[in-house]
């Protein structure tokens, strides 16, 4: 059961990683279209679930119930190393708010 909480979660992070660099492809190439509302609704929909959890992921709790102890409260339930989880929001939040940065520089007027 943790292997399958750590795969779903790592391929949730893929998947909100593709929707950030979505945001920059649209922004840079000036594409304004339901792909770029689907990765902005995702973006917001994890920032939502994620405060609305203590500042982190529901599945964090989940995967300590089925035996991951490494104690990281962030992202203790992905296949990375925690130096690499301790900078995922920070590093991704500033991604996400250049992207919209660009997203508006960049809107057609």
């Amino acid at each position: 059961m943790l292997v399958l909480i750590k795969t779903f979660h790592t391929a949730v992070f893929v998947f909100m990683c593709g929707c950030i660099l979505y945001i920059w492809i649209a922004g840079l190439n000036r594409i304004y279209d339901w792909t770029l509302a689907l990765a902005l609704g995702a973006i917001v929909l994890e920032g939502v679930v994620w405060w609305s959890f203590g500042r982190k992921c529901p599945l964090t709790d989940l995967a300590r119930k089925y035996g991951d102890v490494s104690g990281n409260d962030w992202l203790a339930d992905m296949f990375l190393p925690r130096w690499a989880s301790d900078k995922i929001v920070p590093v991704s939040s500033l991604f996400v708010v250049i992207g919209l940065v660009i997203l508006l520089v960049n809107y057609p007027r």
